[in-house]
């Protein structure tokens, strides 16, 4: 140990008699250096060491997870190929509780309600392509026949084909009017106009148009006196159509000596009014607290089972029996489906209740003015 190296280090410490005394230390600084120098090293292969194993272990943990990852997101990505081909049967089942999981399982629902619209599209174009192909079949048919007739001198059946085809081009009419309506619904561009409309003129007036058709049929058509101050918040115009509508489908399904009867309520809400109620059963708690204005249509007719009750307001939905039953002009199927659009655009509802052989009653709901 060289002599320069070597460190002294004094202290003045009391000792128990009371007296001073002077500590000496000394240490070579040259193995202190080198032996802090040895236990950084230590240290620093110690942290290094621990770092590579838990970066290593971070790695394969990463790539564990980057796995579990990766391979669901591919699947949900050849999922969405699949429906962007137009394989809307293609399912993804992952079966997982995470994120990913719910994910799979909103893409699930997303295609089967996407294959669920394909359905209705074709089935949409099909009954458009059916009404449309026979009224035209029957127009095309009858313009030869009295084409033959014409060319032949016979002239006693033209009435006969005129009133043939004087129908089915109303019914061509109709249909087309009903389908433009019911785009404007869905497409929520129908330009309701709402404000306080008089629903003691509309049953009125409805009544007033029906009059002459009823007498024809010997049914009895009346109104139920409602209060001429009874005031709605709606579009005018939609509401003398939906009441138009029920008022003509009961007129056509009611047997002669049959009645039909308008009726308008005041003031009803989900508290009084059990259909109501039961429409309103999932809605939020301010919609239950609403209070409406019932105009009702009864009638004393087939009535409709609980089975087709349930379809009536769908888009071509016909009850077969009562199809067959009326005579004349057929309808399309899509008047229901309009009122319910309609009414539903006003912030109002459209429900039907029925016993089979003994009538219906549909009920127009809307918002009532305070």
């Amino acid at each position: 140990m060289a002599k320069n190296d070597l460190q002294l280090f004094r202290q003045s410490v009391r000792v128990r008699s009371g007296k001073q005394a002077e500590a000496v230390i000394a240490y070579s600084k040259t193995a202190v250096e080198a032996e802090v120098q040895h236990s950084l090293q230590g240290a620093a292969r110690r942290i290094v060491s621990v770092s590579v194993v838990t970066l290593g272990v971070g790695i394969l943990a990463a790539l564990l997870v980057a796995g579990q990852m990766i391979r669901p997101l591919q699947k949900i990505a050849r999922g969405t190929q699949q429906i962007a081909a137009g394989r809307l049967s293609y399912r993804l089942h992952l079966g997982r509780g995470d994120e990913l999981g719910r994910l799979a399982d909103d893409f699930d629902r997303m295609a089967e309600r996407l294959g669920e619209l394909d359905r209705m599209k074709e089935d949409f174009v099909s009954n458009v392509t059916h009404e449309l192909r026979s009224p035209l079949s029957a127009i095309q048919s009858y313009v030869n026949l009295m084409t033959e007739d014409v060319r032949s001198g016979r002239h006693g059946n033209t009435m006969d084909h005129l009133t043939v085809i004087r129908n089915n081009a109303l019914r061509l009419s109709k249909f087309v009017n009903d389908i433009l309506d019911l785009a404007k619904i869905e497409a929520r561009s129908g330009g309701l106009k709402l404000k306080p409309v008089s629903v003691f003129e509309i049953i009125s007036e409805v009544e007033t148009l029906f009059r002459l058709k009823a007498q024809e049929n010997t049914i009895s058509l009346t109104v139920a006196s409602p209060d001429p101050t009874l005031t709605a918040h709606a579009d005018e115009g939609a509401v003398h159509q939906i009441i138009t509508n029920l008022v003509s489908n009961a007129l056509k399904f009611t047997p002669a000596g049959g009645q039909v009867t308008l009726s308008a309520t005041s003031t009803v809400s989900a508290a009084n009014d059990p259909l109501l109620a039961q429409c309103l059963n999932n809605a939020d708690p301010v919609e239950k607290k609403r209070f409406f204005m019932r105009l009702s249509v009864s009638d004393t007719g087939r009535g409709i089972d609980r089975e087709n009750l349930a379809r009536i307001f769908d888009r071509f939905e016909q009850v077969k029996e009562a199809k067959d039953s009326v005579k004349g002009v057929k309808g399309s199927g899509l008047g229901l489906a309009i009122s319910r659009g309609l009414a539903e655009a006003q912030g109002g509802r459209l429900l039907a209740e029925s016993v089979l052989g003994q009538g219906s009653v549909f009920s127009l709901y809307l918002p009532k003015v305070q």
